[in-house]
């Protein structure tokens, strides 16, 4: 579990992510393991190109929930999902049955994804009394959208989705402990201090049970997956793997660069000009690549380097919530009804050199 709770916001998601992946690959070392065998389970808040490609940087096996629905309006991933058979996949908890398309390793440069990704498309029906809380509702369906780097000779889709939703499962017993200990809420002005909070809090949890188990001993909770399916080609046999169903034949840059000195000058995003009676992207100033000066004169940093379908790099900056809660120029700043500060982008109209 990767937590950053000690952290403003979301904190650093994408350092955070690393550094974790350091520590899996240690462990996988320790061991003789290659990254292959693991399997990293991530949720939605890291289903964008941006950090499956660190997966892949890190050369570990994942699985992660996928919110790049664009995906879905490809004409070439509408075509094969007219074409493939629903496999039927239940809800070992809510008893819902879910159509499970396991289109196999697909190849989209243009959206950002550097090699190709294992795409699974996961439906279930629209129920108009309750409006689903994941997804993306296209007419009478819900789908969601699951990504991973395993193949289909290992896994298949319905073992890959057993896997993430047991492990949901799972968290949602750990849940108890949110409720019983609220832990989640800062105590301390100091990110190290929070840090401690969460700690101790982990370690009286703990704590608790397994003085619980002493004194009510239970059996340990074992989940078979799948049953073990034997090999049917020769040892020395290779399987090759199929070709990617290609999304788009255009190439872009495999990695963005950490700075931006082979763009063009910086130049406010035009998206940020659209909202009327408020400040517009002139009113900030650029004051080097890695900080922004909003109108108030409180500094924004760099948070986030990002690429478009058209190889422009962007720079997302970001300020502390708490900056502009007491800022008087908020409602000149933020958009009406905002509860956050959301960031701002710079962005190179130039491509790559």
């Amino acid at each position: 579990m990767v937590g950053n709770l000690g952290s403003a916001g979301n904190g650093t998601p994408g350092p955070d992510l690393d550094r974790a992946c350091e520590v899996i690959q240690h462990y996988l070392q320790h061991y003789g393991l290659p990254g292959s065998k693991a399997i990293v389970r991530l949720d939605g808040f890291y289903g964008t190109p941006q950090f499956v490609n660190r997966m892949q940087h890190h050369q570990l096996g994942y699985l992660l929930r996928c919110r790049d629905y664009n995906l879905l309006k490809q004409p070439v991933i509408q075509a094969r999902l007219a074409q493939l058979q629903a496999q039927a996949w239940f809800h070992p908890e809510s008893h819902t049955v879910r159509d499970v398309f396991d289109l196999g390793f697909v190849q989209d440069a243009l959206a950002g994804y550097t090699c190709p990704v294992r795409l699974l498309v996961v439906r279930t029906p629209y129920d108009p009394k309750r409006k689903p809380r994941v997804g993306k509702r296209v007419k009478e369906w819900v789908y969601e959208l699951f990504l991973t780097g395993h193949s289909q000779v290992g896994l298949s889709g319905t073992d890959l989705l057993s896997l993430y939703y047991g492990r949901g499962g799972f968290e949602k017993v750990l849940g108890d402990e949110d409720h019983e200990q609220p832990c989640d809420r800062w105590c301390s002005w100091n990110g190290d201090g929070q840090e401690f909070w969460q700690i101790l809090n982990q370690w009286v949890w703990n704590w608790r049970l397994w003085m619980g188990n002493a004194h009510d001993p239970q059996s340990a909770r074992q989940t078979l997956w799948t049953e073990a399916i034997e090999a049917t080609a020769a040892p020395d046999q290779t399987i090759a793997p199929p070709e990617p169903l290609a999304l788009s034949e255009k190439t872009r840059v495999p990695h963005p660069p950490e700075t931006d000195r082979d763009y063009a000058p910086m130049q406010v995003a035009p998206s940020w000009a659209r909202s009327r009676g408020k400040f517009s992207g002139s009113d900030f100033t650029i004051v080097n690549e890695r900080t922004l000066r909003c109108p108030a004169g409180h500094s924004m940093y760099r948070r986030e380097l990002r690429q478009n379908r058209l190889g422009d790099l962007l720079i997302l900056f970001g300020i502390n919530p708490r900056t502009c809660a007491h800022c008087s120029l908020r409602e000149q700043c933020l958009a009406d009804g905002s509860k956050g500060t959301g960031g701002g982008a710079l962005q190179s109209c130039a491509t790559v050199y």
